[in-house]
């Protein structure tokens, strides 16, 4: 996934959770938009993306299995094929990342919240237990205080 100087975002290859977030699960070999606001960053994580709009909202879409998209999601859904915001962030965000299963939001004050597998700690709360109920159930993004 990559974000052009104008602020388009576009994503290629393999899109089997539909993490490119163009509406289907068809991996492209070629750069197709990805359906989301003007935007300043992405992150891609195994099967997930994040996009930062430039209004400081986040947008997740792909596999949602550990709760690495932040989305409040109904039982037994287990992908995004169409981006969805973030609600659970505020709406001031100025930089996101992503790890396999996991993903990382800044916000302007400087709080960073962690959210998705945490088997191995990943999500940086000092235990290993994931933030999300697993399986696509709702999820609580984790908080640190600068």
């Amino acid at each position: 996934v990559l974000v052009t100087r104008c602020g388009s975002v576009f994503g290629f290859g393999q899109n089997s959770h539909g993490q490119l977030g163009t509406g289907t699960d068809r991996d492209s070999s070629r750069p197709v938009a990805m359906q989301v606001p003007r935007a300043t960053q992405a992150a891609c994580g195994a099967d997930h993306s994040l996009v930062l709009a430039e209004s400081g909202a986040v947008w997740a879409c792909g596999r949602a299995s550990e709760g690495q998209l932040g989305l409040r999601l109904e039982t037994g859904v287990h992908q995004v094929l169409v981006p969805q915001q973030v609600q659970l962030l505020p709406s001031d965000a100025v930089h996101v990342a992503c790890g396999a299963d996991h993903s990382v939001v800044v916000v302007g004050t400087g709080v960073v919240f962690a959210f998705g597998e945490n088997s191995r700690g990943q999500l940086g709360l000092g235990l290993c237990a994931d933030s999300g109920g697993g399986a696509g159930t709702a999820t609580t993004a984790a908080s640190m205080e600068p």
